[in-house]
């Protein structure tokens, strides 16, 4: 598997999007066991955390879904006309996932992050919902409304060791078990 990124793949369903057509390639998902070849709707195209990702409707499945561009093999584009909602929200889509795929239930967080951190975690707008409530001794709690706890915990890892997660108890059970997993891991034999 070669480690560049697939700029054919991208501009073919850039070039899909433009024409209104639709495509076809096999996805190899690290998630989804085997791979598929599908025949795709493409609706959007959109870079989120420095990944491309067309968002469509597969002709196998029942509902639109955030791909990975270079998770496609041999991506062509047909003949076919895609059938794209002219009512498609992309905002409404994505609604408050974190990064690109929206989780269930939607949940209400609050970070603690540490005076060290502060100035840095708040140089950035990570996601529509913040709030940012600063205190006295230098830190901050930055609040969140966001729909699955996978991605936002995924980013809370890099944070280890400077946030503390107030809210909900089971992001930060979730957080805390990952981390004693790393460090399991990680411990000399």
């Amino acid at each position: 598997r070669s480690t560049l990124f697939p700029y054919t793949t991208l501009f073919r369903s850039q070039r899909a999007l433009l024409e209104r057509k639709q495509v076809s390639g096999l996805y190899e998902s690290p998630y989804e066991s085997p791979s598929q070849k599908l025949q795709l709707h493409p609706y959007r195209l959109c870079l989120v955390k420095n990944a491309w990702y067309v968002i469509g409707k597969a002709t196998q499945f029942d509902n639109v879904r955030s791909l990975r561009i270079a998770r496609f093999k041999n991506l062509r584009t047909l003949q076919s006309k895609a059938d794209v909602p002219e009512d498609f929200d992309l905002q409404e889509y994505f609604g408050n996932a974190w990064a690109v795929f929206r989780g269930s239930p939607s949940y209400e967080m609050k970070l603690l992050f540490s005076p060290r951190a502060a100035p840095i975690v708040t140089e950035t707008v990570w996601h529509h919902t913040q709030q940012v409530k600063k205190h006295k001794d230098g830190s901050v709690t930055l609040s969140y409304t966001v729909d699955g706890l996978e991605e936002i915990l995924n980013w809370l890892l890099g944070w280890s060791g400077f946030v503390k997660v107030l809210e909900p108890t089971e992001l930060r059970e979730r957080f805390v078990e990952r981390l004693k997993s790393a460090l399991k891991e990680n411990e000399e034999s």
